[in-house]
Formats: structure tokens, C-alpha cells, sequence
């Protein structure tokens, strides 16, 4: 039996309320020893324009950006893109980018068992054994930001960080297993956003996590043009923020 309107209305309603309760529950806390004003720009789902184009406005500046991959995505193509091949994430991983994990499947976890979860997150973790790859990523990022507060204990044991889409700062003590973060649309995020993001960052002495997808002059609702990406980066540059990997952040200052 296919579940009525109403019955969907409840279902995400759960869902929402469940997102919320994963702010304040199974908190993984941590005081960074990351500098004041850092930002770290991030990639999910890894298309080809983020590992040609990103990588590369990035890289013309000295900074380095972090790769959320699915395995399966690997090869794919949609409508719209093609996704990162085995070759892109070895070259991003030579040229000091962060390879990250965002499940293998690109599953809804809010919508999966916890046992499915293991098996996807072993999946992934086979996948770049399969690359030749001796340690698998240490950071996560939940795919569509689904989380729960079951979820959420889960992934914040198995990694070292896990990224949600709260749109926030994170602060110098912060919660591991549910980083804030920030879309980077072409849709929603104009130059006098992208400065109050920056300025917001400096006086709290914060860490900004941008996020995006694909990097193209045709961007989607949540996908950024290489302009905006541009400037972004020498904005924040401007500024006097450190801009590093979330795996640089979280070592610390070498």
C-alpha cells in the first residue's frame, strides 16, 4: 500500500524534528587548535567540474579544498554532469586535496536502517581500499544532511568529523559529529552574503565550512559558479583567513 499525502507529511515532519534533535544530542566535543578564522572549502558528491575547475581556482591560489566521494558515483554520469573518475581522485589526493567520505550509495540515512548504514559505509570503505588506498577517509559528510540523533552516534564513532547543512559558524569548541556549514549557490549567496559569512568568521574567531557541487556557468540550486568560487577564496584570502582542509583543521597548526 502506497503511503497517502498525509502520511508523508508525517513522515518528513519526523524527519525535521529528528534533524533538530541531532543539534543538541550524542555531541562530540572538541576545542580546535585551528587559527582564528579558517575556511575550508568543500565538494560533495564530486562531479568533474569539481575536480577539474575547484581544484584548479584553488590550487592557482596555494590552497587545497576537501572531496566528499560516494564509490558508486564513480564513472556516472546524470543529466546534468559527470562525476569524478578513479584518475580525478587520485589526482586530487597527489596534489594535496582532502578525499573525503559521503557514503557509498548516496543513501537518504534518515531513511535506512543503522545496519544498512554499516554496510554502506563498509562499502565505501572497501572502494578505496580498491584503489590501492592503505587508510580509508577519516571525514564524513551525511548525504542530503540527513542525520538523526542514532545516526548521528554512528558516524560520529566511525570518523573523525562528520558535516551536516546547518547553515552556521563553527565555533573554536564545536561539535565533531555535526559540523556547521554553508551552501555556496549560485542561487542564494550574493557578494555582500559571502562577506557577512566572512566577517561573521572573524569576529567570532570561527570556522567557515563552504560547500558546493558542481562548478559550471550553468549552475543548479546547489551548485556555484567559478566566479563566485573565485571569489570567494581571494575574498576570504583578503581577509586574513587560513584557508586549509577539514582534516587540517582538525590536526591543527603544524
Amino acid at each position: 500500500m502506497q503511503p497517502s499525502c498525509i502520511d508523508l507529511r508525517w513522515i518528513q515532519m519526523l524527519k525535521k524534528i529528528n534533524r533538530r534533535l541531532a543539534r543538541v544530542t550524542n555531541v562530540k566535543r572538541a576545542t580546535l587548535a585551528h587559527s582564528p578564522c579558517s575556511v575550508s572549502f568543500s565538494f560533495d558528491d564530486v562531479p568533474q567540474s569539481a575536480c577539474h575547475t575547484g581544484s584548479r581556482i584553488l590550487e592557482d591560489r596555494g590552497c587545497r579544498g576537501s572531496f566528499y566521494v560516494c564509490g558508486e558515483l564513480t564513472g556516472k554520469e546524470c543529466a546534468t554532469e559527470h562525476f569524478h573518475t578513479r584518475d580525478d581522485l587520485c589526482g586530487l589526493r597527489e596534489r594535496g586535496h582532502e578525499v573525503a567520505c559521503h557514503g557509498y550509495a548516496h543513501l537518504d540515512y534518515q531513511s535506512v536502517s543503522l545496519d544498512q548504514i554499516r554496510r554502506d559505509l563498509d562499502r565505501n570503505r572497501a572502494f578505496f581500499r580498491e584503489m590501492g588506498w592503505s587508510e580509508p577517509p577519516r571525514n564524513f559528510a551525511y548525504p542530503y544532511g540527513c542525520v538523526s540523533p542514532a545516526v548521528k552516534a554512528l558516524c560520529g564513532d566511525e570518523f573523525a568529523s562528520a558535516r551536516g547543512v546547518q547553515e552556521a559558524i563553527n565555533e573554536s569548541t564545536c561539535d565533531l559529529a555535526l559540523l556547521k556549514s554553508v551552501l555556496l549557490s549560485a542561487d542564494t549567496v550574493t557578494p555582500e552574503r559571502l562577506d557577512h559569512w566572512i566577517e561573521e568568521t572573524q569576529d567570532r574567531k570561527g570556522w567557515l565550512i563552504f560547500f558546493t557541487h558542481r562548478v559550471v556557468n550553468d549552475p543548479g540550486e546547489f551548485d556555484c559558479t567559478p566566479e563566485l568560487l573565485e571569489m570567494a577564496v581571494e575574498r576570504s584570502m583578503s581577509a586574513g583567513c587560513t584557508i586549509s582542509t577539514v582534516g587540517e583543521v582538525l590536526e591543527g597548526p603544524s
